[in-house]
């Protein structure tokens, strides 16, 4: 499931580079992009209510994106401050889950604006901002997913450290 475990270097121990990176688009970025996500919801409220069923699901998906990022933040902070293999493996269960998520709820919204009255206006500018942020999700699911499973530096600092932890201390040498 991780990287090799016996040749991994020391140094690489450590939340930095590329690790930190993730743990920042976890507790920055995601949330922020929900936030924004539920002021554009909140900005074309009237005509999402007005286009049903399309506006309550559109409201149902924005407030779980929301729930999901506060998921994805408690997480971060949880690869901040462990080092346990248990923080890693609930990282990919979290990108799991929420990439899962995001392809099945922006397909229903694809779905569900397509049968609904709306301008045609109001669909292409819909249908390219679904369909945009669906390939970048699924892309950073893909993405983050294999960092964590194979990068030595996760390894180092979550799955060393762990079973340097947790092996008992050298009985003495008696000479």
């Amino acid at each position: 499931m991780f990287a090799e475990e016996t040749h991994i270097d020391p140094s690489l121990r450590g939340v930095s580079g590329w690790l930190l990176f993730f743990i920042i688009t976890l507790v920055a970025f995601v949330p922020l992009a929900a936030f924004i996500s539920l002021l554009l919801f909140v900005a074309s409220l009237e005509a999402m209510l007005y286009f049903q069923p399309f506006g309550v699901f559109a409201l149902c998906v924005t407030l779980l994106d929301l729930v999901a990022a506060v998921i994805g933040l408690v997480i971060g902070f949880l690869l901040l401050r462990q080092r346990k293999a248990g923080i890693v493996r609930a990282a990919q269960t979290f990108l799991l889950a929420r990439g899962g998520y995001i392809l099945v709820s922006r397909l229903f919204l694809l779905i569900n604006l397509s049968a609904s009255y709306a301008p045609e206006r109001f669909k292409n500018s819909l249908y390219l901002s679904l369909g945009l942020g669906l390939v970048f999700s699924i892309s950073y699911t893909i993405l983050w997913y294999l960092y964590l499973e194979r990068s030595q530096r996760v390894t180092a600092t979550y799955i060393m450290s762990e079973i340097v932890e947790d092996r008992p201390p050298a009985a003495p040498e008696f000479r």
